[in-house]
C-alpha cells in the first residue's frame, strides 16, 4: 500500500466506532470536511495537518510557536487532560487532507473497502 492509500484509510477510520477519535469526540469527526483541516505547529512544534479546534486557533493566533520538542512538552498536559475529559477542543486531531472521508462505519467495513481497492474509499 502506498503512503497516500494509508492516509486515506486512516481518514476513513477516524470516526469508526472503534477509532480513538470516536471515543474522544463521540463521533462528530464524521462531520469534518477536507476544508476543516489546516497545517499547524500548535500542538508539537512540528508542521502537521489537523482538524481545526479551539486550542489550535488560540496557539496559532498567539504566534511565536516554540520548536519541537519544547512546544510538544508545553501542550502535553493540556492534551492529556482533554483526552481524559473527552474534550475535542483541546486535543490534537491529525486528519490530513482526506478528513472528509471520515465515516461512522465499523472498522471491518473500512477494511473491506480497502481490500476492494483505494478507489472504494472515495
Amino acid at each position: 500500500m502506498r503512503a497516500t492509500e494509508l492516509i486515506r484509510a486512516r481518514a476513513a477510520r477516524l470516526a469508526s466506532p472503534l477509532g480513538i477519535e470516536h471515543a474522544i469526540v463521540g463521533g462528530p469527526m464524521a462531520g469534518v470536511e477536507d476544508t476543516s483541516t489546516r497545517l499547524t505547529r500548535a500542538f508539537s512544534g512540528r508542521w502537521a495537518r489537523g482538524v481545526v479546534n479551539r486550542l489550535m486557533q488560540e496557539i496559532d493566533a498567539a504566534g511565536d510557536i516554540a520548536e519541537y520538542p519544547i512546544r510538544n512538552r508545553l501542550t502535553q498536559e493540556i492534551r492529556a487532560a482533554a483526552n481524559a475529559q473527552g474534550r475535542a477542543d483541546y486535543v490534537s486531531l491529525w486528519a490530513g487532507r482526506a478528513a472528509g472521508l471520515a465515516g461512522t462505519e465499523p472498522d471491518g467495513e473500512v477494511v473491506g473497502r480497502l481490500q476492494r481497492g483505494p478507489e472504494a474509499l472515495l
